[in-house]
């Protein structure tokens, strides 16, 4: 439950956003059990982290999981025993963090400052991660601050390359993840036939 001017709540089939002053259901997101939600600082987004290894994010105006302080990345734990980073604005995972010691994780948070993130797993650890796996700790040599610029601009300018996306987004995982990813995916094409086939023998026995 995240309590602001409004009151958004995780059901068990899905997020429900109430107006607190109207005492009314102003949306309401997803099909599947939502574990924790959050808005983010602007309080346009609402944020769910659902019992299917899936994590929802929504514009409510029209596991677990935590909002960075700058309000432009998530990070979440999950089952699948890993720490993830996502671009609320690009609306992808950026990275993923995991080690072979680690087990279900089941709390982050950001530091204040954004820098980093502190996870906790069933294995009693707590570990901290940086939020940018290639940011460099510490102050930066002039050169150094030169060619990270360059580098940076490079990528933006030919961002829409579909062989540079490829390299950006690639992670090294492990077998096991892999294949978790991989069935996950056919899990949901299954899942999305069966609703598709459903609606379509309804249709047809309306008629």
């Amino acid at each position: 439950m995240c309590f602001q001017e409004e009151l958004a709540v995780g059901t068990t089939s899905g997020v429900c956003v109430f107006d607190v002053n109207k005492k009314t259901v102003k949306s309401a997101y997803g099909t599947e059990n939502v574990f924790s939600v959050a808005f983010n600082s602007a309080l346009d987004y609402v944020l769910g982290f659902g019992e299917g290894k899936s994590v929802v994010l929504v514009d409510h105006r029209v596991g677990h999981e935590f909002l960075s302080p700058l309000g432009s990345h998530i990070a979440t734990g999950s089952q699948d025993k890993t720490v993830r980073i996502f671009d609320i604005d690009e609306r992808r995972c950026e990275d993923v963090y995991y080690n072979r010691r680690m087990y279900n994780v089941n709390a982050v948070r950001y530091t204040n400052d954004s820098q980093f993130i502190v996870s906790g797993s069933d294995d009693g650890s707590l570990r901290v991660w940086k939020s940018e796996s290639s940011k460099k700790l510490g102050p930066l040599l002039r050169r150094e601050r030169d060619a990270l610029n360059f580098s940076n601009a490079l990528k933006e300018k030919f961002r829409g390359v579909g062989e540079i996306q490829r390299i950006k987004n690639h992670r090294f995982l492990p077998r096991r993840l892999k294949n978790q990813i991989k069935m996950s995916a056919t899990q949901r094409m299954a899942q999305q036939r069966r609703k598709e086939k459903a609606l379509k023998e309804n249709s047809v026995e309306r008629e």
